[in-house]
């Protein structure tokens, strides 16, 4: 029996048949679309009263200030001490002028107000700025603030009282009216002496305020040397000492960091030789002059000291001290003169990029620093005694403890 296929034939779809199918799946798409998003329920804002505000999702954003350390608080503190000050000393002039006016005063009772109004903003100013000076000695827990500070207890106390109970007086004398009044010799002494117990007043404020300032500098200065430290340590731990280390790339240290680390190292030769220090202004001057030269060419600021006391034996050199030649340059074979240790630095630190750019390592520069001479090939060590002398200093001054 044998089987048999049937092919079942199926009549072309035509044009009007294959329209009228998209159009019926276009409607069924809308159709759910609409469904879905009646189906989403509505929030509803509901207004009890008038002056209910509608509740709304608000995206809320987030300001991250900077971090302010503890030092610039306090600082700002200070400052605004310094312009209440500032507003004090103006104002006991004026009031000062305002008692000297009324020996010839036309309205005595005008001039006792706008002196006791002035006079009154004088005491709490002077009040704040002592009150303000204990919080913030507090704050840096400043042991000595007794010391400096021998009228605290009066801090609470009413201020100028003598001179505001004299005023009174004068404005509340019923025997002859404030405007035709004249004052007498003895009450303008009075009210000048009273006037001087709130200058009194206000220079003991004032030296209150300068024994903070200085405390405060001091502090300030501390905790700008600590993190001076901290990060100084890092950047030296950071440093390559090999002969294929890259010079050309700058390590960043700031001028603090630069200054204490030169310290550092005349407390190292100090304990060697006590005859070899670096001079102060050489400290004061070249940490700045690298920081700024290093901004705009590639350099490496360890490398650049290293240079200087390598050539210069630590700045102590007959070149360093009669010449201000701290980086051994010579013209014709001759020592180079400069006229002063700023102008000797600052052609040093390029003098030494000079050799470095285009190079890397500190063994491409020794060929051009100090190459050796001609007709004597030198091999190894005698080739880059130069560069082998500057990588022992550069040795000595990563030791250097950072205390």
């Amino acid at each position: 029996m044998k089987q048999s296929s049937r092919l079942v034939e199926l009549e072309p779809v035509s044009k009007v048949e294959k329209i009228c199918w998209k159009i019926g799946f276009a409607l069924l798409t809308v159709i759910v679309i609409v469904l879905g998003y009646r189906a989403i329920p509505e929030k509803e804002v509901v207004i009890q009263n008038t002056n209910q505000r509608p509740k709304k999702n608000i995206a809320i954003m987030v300001k991250i200030e900077p971090e302010i350390s503890y030092a610039d608080e306090i600082s700002r503190e200070i400052n605004v001490q310094s312009q209440d000050l500032i507003i004090i000393d103006r104002k006991l002039v004026e009031v000062s002028k305002l008692i000297g006016q009324m020996d010839e005063a036309q309205n005595l009772g005008t001039l006792i107000e706008s002196t006791s109004s002035k006079l009154e903003d004088v005491g709490k100013l002077i009040n704040k700025v002592r009150s303000k000076c204990d919080s913030i000695h507090i704050k840096c827990g400043d042991s000595t603030f007794e010391s400096i500070n021998p009228i605290k207890e009066t801090v609470n106390h009413t201020l100028n009282s003598s001179l505001t109970d004299g005023l009174n007086l004068l404005l509340c004398d019923s025997s002859e009216s404030t405007e035709t009044k004249k004052l007498t010799p003895g009450e303008t002494e009075r009210l000048q002496a009273s006037l001087s117990e709130v200058e009194q007043e206000y220079n003991s404020a004032y030296k209150l305020y300068n024994g903070l300032y200085r405390d405060f500098m001091f502090f300030a200065d501390q905790q700008k040397l600590q993190n001076a430290k901290e990060s100084l340590k890092e950047k030296l731990a950071s440093v390559k000492i090999s002969t294929r280390a890259d010079l050309s790339k700058p390590i960043g240290f700031t001028e603090d960091e630069l200054r204490y680390f030169l310290l550092c190292i005349n407390e190292l030769n100090a304990l060697k030789r006590q005859d070899i220090q670096i001079p102060e202004e050489v400290i004061e001057l070249l940490p700045r002059i690298i920081v700024e030269f290093v901004k705009d060419h590639p350099i490496n600021e360890f490398f650049v000291i290293s240079v200087m006391g390598w050539e210069s034996g630590h700045c102590n050199s007959d070149y360093a001290k009669e010449r201000n030649n701290f980086f051994g340059m010579k013209s014709r074979g001759e020592g180079m003169y400069f006229n002063s240790v700023r102008e000797g630095l600052e052609e040093g630190v390029q003098c030494v990029y000079n050799h470095l750019e285009g190079k890397k390592t500190i063994h491409q520069v020794n060929d051009t620093y100090r190459p050796y001479q001609e007709g004597k090939e030198k091999k190894g060590y005698e080739r880059y005694s130069w560069s082998e002398g500057v990588m022992s200093v550069m040795w000595l001054y990563k030791g250097v403890e950072i205390d």
